[in-house]
């Protein structure tokens, strides 16, 4: 009897697991989304994401570039010409951000439940 009690608590835990991890999937993690950074802008300038999404932004321009949030929440530092910052969103909200040596460049990600 205390094998089979232990047995159904092993499954029990074990679709748990296997549910939680498919909640996960569906919220965005492991996604990945792009923004390319040229004398232009942020490219795509306005991205909508679920929580768990990483955006990378690839500069793309010939000039260095900065991915800032307006908010202090993330800071690439320089982003020489041809690398590239990457940031997992973890909560949900509106991220306004720019570039701090191309003061005219600006941006958001907006990311969803």
């Amino acid at each position: 009897m205390a094998k089979k009690i232990r047995l159904a608590l092993i499954v029990v835990v074990a679709l748990s697991l296997v549910g939680l991890t498919g909640c996960a999937k569906a919220k965005g993690v492991g996604q990945t989304k792009t923004v390319t950074i040229s004398s232009a802008g942020f490219t795509p300038s306005d991205l909508i994401v679920p929580v768990g999404t990483t955006v990378v932004w690839t500069n793309k321009d010939s000039n260095i570039h900065t991915v800032s949030s307006t908010a202090s929440v993330f800071d690439s530092g320089v982003v020489q010409p041809g690398k590239k910052f990457s940031y997992t969103f973890d909560q949900p909200g509106t991220y306004r951000y720019g570039c701090s040596i191309t003061t005219s460049m600006s941006a958001e990600v907006l990311v969803q439940r």
